[in-house]
Formats: structure tokens, C-alpha cells, sequence
């Protein structure tokens, strides 16, 4: 298929040939050398982000290990971050606020993910908050018209194209990650890596949750079931990793919004180092590139009954509680959001309860609707390459409850 923009791409269907893709080794399937062309990252992050990955290990221990002790801190800069939005806590009951969704969600992580990244008052500096915002554009508008050219032009258009954030990061302080050496550990070393970190986390997580938004605006008789089911966890655990767990039905949501409109066609990208054979006798000559179909997956009604339909509670079973194996975070052959095997997002965990959160203080919050124009149908889809994107221009109604 011609969709990657750098060459044509193998793709594996198939519980089968999925999983042997996830746990393929290292040394027969590169699993930077996809991300490296697709992001271009020699001429716009930098190559050492896929050279030099020791940041993996800091989000994968230090931050997903510890989210029962994050999750306070969280729930403090969200609380902050969405009295200063454009809903503004302080409004009057029942008064609408119409904000563009996509913009309004991005505003709100990028300050929250970075009380943990950062800490206060960084974090609510909205200048360093813009950059990393606009750092994710500016990446993919780069990476999209480098890819349009043949090798040998690349680096006259990346002087043309190349993004530009980077000197304002540097202006800001910077806390010292530790396990970093040489380069990382200068100030340009130090900003483009929190640069790059905020690109996965501030893009995947906004886009994520814009989807889960607009359907809530398109079903508002689902917020009931939510509301019911935050306030009793909160009555009862209070706002920890304790009762996060307990919010199935706000889990269900998120993992079925995510099933539905995942962030990309594809997962799993690979290149293959050498000449491999999967199980089924498929030969797959070196230097090509091998993805598995997400959306194929997801929408496949042998796994998922009338999987093309929404159903928030499908990751809920009939006692109310979360389907063994089938929480927002768990990967698998046949839920790919968050990739699967032993490249799996290190950060999910980390993810999973800032949108739980999210989700839960709109809920009790607000009443979420569309415009009168938009006639309650949720509006479509954009797509960049393999890309999926929330609508751009899609604009939601909130009215403040309490």
C-alpha cells in the first residue's frame, strides 16, 4: 500500500500474523528505522530520540511505576488548567461556552502532562505550553514536505520547513534528567528531548481524547451512566489509582472511543533487517517495510459484534465490572492503540488515567453538546497519510452543572 510516504509497506492481517510482528526480534525487525522516515527525524527532532532512547526507561519506571503518587498532582493542574480555559470553572451555572474541541483538549494536556514533566510554574507558563503544542504541527508539516521530495533534497527543504520551537525551550528552565550523558545533558540536549517526549504525549493523548469528547457530545445520554459512576468512586476512594481502576464504565468509553478511531490506520510498523518468513510461509525480502491493519482489527466483526457501532460499555460485563483482560490499557493482537509486544507504549499507563481524569471532571462538571448547526451527528474524520484525525473544525458546547 502506498499510504507510508517514504515506500510501499507489507501489511499483516490477522490475529496470527500480528502477534508474530509484536514479538518478532529486534535484530530480523527495526522497529525505529518506520518512525525515523515517517517523522524524518535526522532533519526535524533530531536522530539521537531513536539512537539514544533512554528516556523509555524513565517513563516506563519512574513515571508509569509511580502513578499512584502522580495521580494528586494531576488532578491539582487539571483542576487549575480548566478554570483557566476558555470553560472557565467560574462561569455561571447553565451559561454555554462553544470552544473548538481539538485546540481546547490540546491547551488542557499540555499544561497538565507537563505539571508532571516539569513541575510548577513551568508548566503554566502558556508559552512553553504553546510550543510544545504548535512543536507537533510544525514536526508533521516538515516531515510531510520532506517526504515529498527524493533523498538528496531533504536537507535544502528542511532549512526551508524545519521547525522552530527549540530556542524558546531553551530559554526555559530545564529540571536535569539524571541518567542522560554528553549532548542530552546540555541545554539544547535537555530541551529537544522534552520536546520530543511532549510530542508523543500532548499529540496521542489530545487526539485521543478530542474523539472520546465528540462522542460524548454526540451521545449526552451516556454522561448519566459516567456521572453515576464517577461520583460513587469518588465518595468512596476518593481521587486515587484506587478508584481510577473502579471507573470501568469510564474506562469502556475511552478504550471503545480508541477502538473506533485510533490515531493511525496502521500499527506495529516495522522494517525488516534481513529476509524473514512468518508462520504461514509469507516471505518478506529484507529493506521492506511490514505494519499490521488497526483499523481492519478493530472493525473486525468477528472480534467485535457490530463493531462499526459505538457501545461504551463493550469492555463491561454484566456485573458492572471490567471484562477480565480488556481494561483501556491492555494491548493485545486484537486491540493495537497503544501498539503491542515488546515496543508497546511505555507511557499508557500514564496516559490512561490523565484522560480517565479528564473524562471524569467533565462529567460532573458539565453538560457536553454539539452546536444546534451540527444537528447532533458527529462530524468526520480527517486523515494525513495513515494518519486519523479528529475533525479540526468541530466546535463542542459546554454548560457548567455545578
Amino acid at each position: 500500500m502506498p499510504l507510508f510516504p517514504y515506500r510501499w509497506a507489507v501489511i499483516a492481517n490477522g490475529r496470527a500474523l500480528t502477534d508474530e510482528l509484536a514479538n518478532a526480534p529486534d535484530d530480523k525487525f527495526s522497529f525505529t528505522f518506520p518512525t525515523g522516515k515517517l517523522v524524518q527525524t535526522d532533519y526535524t527532532v533530531g536522530p539521537e530520540i531513536l539512537t539514544d532512547r533512554f528516556h523509555v526507561p524513565i517513563v516506563r519506571t519512574n513515571l508509569s511505576r509511580n502513578i499512584g503518587a502522580i495521580i494528586e498532582e494531576l488532578r491539582d493542574e487539571m483542576l487549575q488548567a480548566f478554570r483557566v480555559s476558555p470553560l472557565n470553572d467560574q462561569t455561571k451555572k447553565d451559561k454555554e461556552v462553544n470552544v473548538p474541541a481539538l485546540a481546547t483538549v490540546q491547551q488542557l494536556i499540555a499544561r497538565i502532562t507537563n505539571r508532571i514533566f516539569v513541575g510548577q510554574p513551568i508548566c503554566q507558563d502558556e508559552e512553553f505550553c504553546r510550543l510544545n503544542t504548535v512543536y507537533v504541527f510544525d514536526v508533521v508539516k516538515a516531515a510531510t514536505k520532506i517526504n515529498m521530495f527524493p533523498d538528496f533534497m531533504h536537507p535544502r527543504i528542511l532549512q526551508m520547513n524545519g521547525p522552530d520551537a527549540l530556542p524558546v525551550c531553551i530559554s526555559r528552565s530545564l529540571p536535569v534528567i539524571l541518567d542522560s550523558n554528553g549532548y542530552e545533558r546540555s541545554e539544547e540536549g535537555l530541551a529537544m528531548r522534552l520536546l520530543n517526549i511532549n510530542l508523543g504525549a500532548i499529540n496521542t493523548s489530545s487526539v485521543t481524547f478530542t474523539h472520546a469528547l465528540l462522542y460524548l457530545a454526540t451521545h449526552p445520554e451516556y454522561a448519566a451512566i459516567l456521572r453515576a459512576e464517577v461520583e460513587n468512586v469518588l465518595d468512596h476512594e476518593g481521587q486515587s489509582k484506587e478508584g481510577m481502576q473502579k471507573m470501568v464504565h469510564v474506562d469502556s468509553f475511552l478504550r471503545e472511543s480508541a477502538k473506533l478511531n485510533a490515531i493511525s490506520l496502521t500499527s506495529i510498523n516495522r522494517y525488516t533487517l534481513d529476509n524473514y518468513t512468518f508462520a504461514d510461509g509469507t516471505f518478506i525480502p529484507k529493506g521492506t517495510v511490514v505494519a499490521s491493519s488497526m483499523y481492519s482489527t478493530h472493525l473486525d466483526e468477528k472480534i467485535y459484534p457490530n463493531a462499526h457501532t459505538f457501545d461504551p460499555w463493550r469492555f463491561v460485563n454484566s456485573s458492572g465490572k471490567s471484562d477480565t483482560g480488556k481494561a483501556y490499557t491492555v494491548t493485545s493482537a486484537e486491540f493495537l492503540s497503544f501498539g503491542a509486544g515488546k515496543h508497546v507504549c511505555p507511557g499508557r499507563f500514564f496516559a490512561a488515567n490523565e484522560l480517565k481524569a479528564m473524562l471524569a471532571h467533565i462529567v460532573i462538571t458539565y453538560d457536553v453538546k454539539f452546536e444546534a448547526k451540527a444537528n447532533g451527528v458527529r462530524p468526520p474524520n480527517e486523515y494525513v497519510g495513515t494518519s486519523v484525525i479528529p475533525n479540526t473544525t468541530a466546535h463542542v458546547l459546554f454548560c457548567r452543572r455545578v
